[in-house]
């Protein structure tokens, strides 16, 4: 139960974590790991789609949480960027560097949190690389997707004047966690080593294999993320009821927030409905924050846009939790990130006015069937001009620094 990495070996330690894998003919898999590289079969006409995210040890997670939350969270990352392209999630390969004296049940947390999403969102493991580092994990994913021959690249070059700027979901729920994960984990110890676990354990995964396909494996997969949460979110509300915080924050609120930090769904499903619906012209995923991604549109476009912090869709729970804790949840929509969200210029709806701000009408699900928020938040004003982004309140109108984060 506490093996180590360095007494498990690399080979041993593939084996287990591919044990069971295999591929309907739907994948697109004709060979996943086990050979020199992978052999894939794309649709006919489709274009391939290429992206990669980096996490770091101590910068981008902590031991602090669990690993099966690292795991989820590091496809998210890749798929959001996926889902901002207009591309269909297909495959996906991880490399990792990890120090010896991890425990084995250390990674495999994180790689079934990898292929729990993996199943939900219907993509697949392919491949990858282990080594071992002398100090803190890396992890490294390449996520590929596909271009189906009639659908054009979201760029965040195509804003064009007029156009509205709207967001899905509720941007700022995920910094909303992270707040509350990180005020309740003051001093906590590393649950991540069997060693020093003080929660119990969870049942309730995948009984087939890492990567096998099929409606009961997606409902253990599901299963397991919810205990996960679920059994997290009891050790962080016991913790925040030892703190300094004036009244009580209502566990379903810290659920629900924790969620969306550590169990992202990436709009991937999502973005074909948005692009039959909408006529959209720039697109930019929420991965650090919105003030941050509105800019990245604004510079690649050569446009001024102008965002109204009056209809910015803040969440009920984020604004539970900010009074909770003293914070400003229009901070956590413009500075968070991580929300993995779609931030987009399009062609005003007809019969609306130019100039709408606020929800629109559309109706769109999620991988739950949860309804998904789509909002009107600003608009795009020119193009050449000087680039930048505005907000807009009754006080008046001054520009907006690229808030969030920035690796350096």
């Amino acid at each position: 139960m506490n093996d180590r990495l360095r007494d498990l070996g690399e080979f041993p330690l593939i084996a287990r974590l591919t044990r069971g894998l295999s591929f309907s003919v739907s994948s697109g898999v004709e060979l996943g790991p086990g050979d020199d590289a992978a052999v894939l079969r794309p649709t006919p006409g489709a274009r391939i789609v290429a992206t990669a995210d980096l996490l770091v040890q101590d910068i981008h997670f902590t031991l602090a949480t669990p690993l099966f939350f690292t795991g989820w969270r590091t496809l998210a990352a890749g798929l959001s960027d996926l889902a901002a392209m207009g591309a269909v999630g297909r495959w996906f390969l991880l490399t990792m560097a990890v120090p010896g004296d991890w425990p084995v049940k250390r990674v495999e947390d994180f790689y079934a949190g990898l292929q729990a999403l993996g199943a939900l969102q219907g993509v697949h493991l392919v491949g990858g690389d282990v080594t071992a580092s002398p100090a803190a994990a890396v992890f490294d994913l390449l996520a590929l997707g596909e271009l189906p021959v009639d659908r054009p690249a979201y760029r965040r070059s195509g804003a064009r004047p007029g156009d509205w700027v709207i967001c899905t979901g509720h941007p700022g729920d995920a910094a909303a966690g992270l707040a509350l994960l990180l005020t309740g984990q003051a001093g906590a110890p590393d649950r991540s080593d069997p060693e020093k676990a003080a929660v119990p354990a969870v049942t309730g995964g995948p009984t087939s294999g890492p990567g096998t396909e099929g409606t009961s494996n997606r409902r253990g997969t599901a299963t397991r993320a919810r205990q996960e949460l679920t059994a997290l979110a009891l050790q962080i509300a016991a913790r925040l009821a030892q703190g300094e915080h004036a009244g009580t924050l209502p566990v379903a609120v810290l659920e629900s927030l924790l969620a969306k930090h550590l169990l992202p769904l990436t709009r991937l499903a999502e973005m074909p409905r948005l692009s039959a619906q909408l006529e959209i012209h720039a697109a930019n995923d929420i991965s650090d924050g919105v003030a941050r991604e509105a800019h990245e549109l604004a510079l690649a476009s050569g446009a001024t846009l102008e965002l109204f912090p009056v209809v910015f869709p803040l969440s009920a729970a984020a604004r539970t939790a900010a009074q909770y804790l003293g914070r400003d949840p229009v901070n956590w929509f413009l500075a968070g990130g991580e929300d993995y969200e779609l931030l987009l210029t399009v062609k005003p709806l007809p019969g609306y006015p130019p100039d709408f701000l606020g929800p629109l009408p559309l109706r769109l699900t999620d991988l739950n069937g949860q309804a998904v928020p789509l909002t009107v938040i600003g608009r795009v004003t020119a193009v050449d001009a000087t680039p930048g982004v505005w907000q807009v309140t009754p006080g008046g109108k001054m520009r907006l620094n690229p808030l969030g984060y920035s690796h350096f």
